[in-house]
């Protein structure tokens, strides 16, 4: 019966990719023709692609069965569509993607995320992602960026290039900002500070503050907890992983930290993210009847 169910699942996420990259080529094509003064119109006009596509995945879920995601707001957490949100989180697996969508789709504006930039080859959903503004990033190391620095100068463009149609209507802007999945061995590997979470890394943080400013309406701050190890996508398609966690709280974010990064420093930002990270690492320690 999970095998069956996953299958389902799968071909209908599959299936619904298909059919919202119709339209939203087709107005891709569209927007290209016309006159810049009125791409930013026909640019949210496709964001209305985003909320189909995930809430027929919010439906999919909740009519098979696949999962009952527990979404908790913080204290004095208010979330309104009309506004402008930089989404920090967690990150352990594919699905985390899937729950964050689907589960904040009602609450704040479409969901765009840092995205690596060999996905932009992956059928459909890469080019869709591209079409959207998605910024599309390179995942390169020290060494790498020593010695090859426009290797992050080309990301730190494709970040601002994002945040200029970002500036046009209401979005929320999600970064990992572990920089990858979490696993025992990146853990071990980078020594980490935290016991259930990798090192955090602020660059494209600091990038899309710098971007943004006091655009921004808060930051969404989201511990993704789930109640064993962190499934697969088959998995939880499958419908093993019945009763994920997601705890979000916004946060003001401080004045000195918008101010620095407006100048490209990252000390503030890096020490109050720091912060939230002790706190991720505490609540992540719970049982999952406990984050609250």
């Amino acid at each position: 019966m999970n095998t069956l169910r996953g299958s389902i699942a799968l071909l209908f996420i599959i299936l619904n990719t298909i059919f919202a990259c119709i339209p939203l080529y087709a107005m891709g094509l569209l927007r290209a023709l016309l006159p810049r003064s009125q791409h930013a119109r026909w640019t949210r006009r496709m964001d209305w692609i985003i909320d189909y596509w995930t809430g027929c995945n919010r439906m999919l879920l909740a009519r098979l069965g696949i999962s009952r995601p527990q979404l908790i707001l913080g204290d004095d957490t208010v979330l309104s569509r009309d506004s402008w949100y930089l989404i920090v989180s967690n990150h352990q697996t594919w699905p985390d993607i899937l729950l964050l969508q689907t589960q904040l789709r009602p609450l704040i504006p479409p969901i765009k995320f840092f995205t690596k930039r060999e996905l932009i080859w992956l059928p459909f959903l890469g080019q869709a992602m591209w079409l959207l503004g998605f910024p599309y990033v390179r995942r390169i190391s020290r060494d790498q960026a020593a010695k090859n620095p426009r290797l992050k100068d080309a990301d730190r463009r494709e970040i601002e290039r994002a945040c200029e149609g970002f500036r046009l209507h209401p979005t929320s802007i999600l970064n990992f900002t572990e920089g990858t999945r979490y696993s025992a061995e990146k853990h071990a590997a980078q020594q980490a500070r935290f016991e259930h979470l990798l090192n955090p890394k602020v660059g494209g943080l600091t990038v899309v503050l710098a971007g943004l400013g006091e655009q921004l309406d808060g930051l969404l701050d989201v511990t993704i907890r789930y109640p064993g190890p962190p499934p697969s996508f088959w998995g939880f398609l499958c419908g093993r992983c019945q009763d994920p966690e997601l705890l979000v709280t916004r946060r003001d974010i401080p004045p000195t930290v918008l101010a620095e990064a407006a100048q490209g420093g990252r000390e503030a930002l890096a020490a109050w993210i720091e912060r939230l990270w002790q706190i991720k690492d505490a609540q992540l320690h719970q049982a999952p009847s406990q984050l609250q």
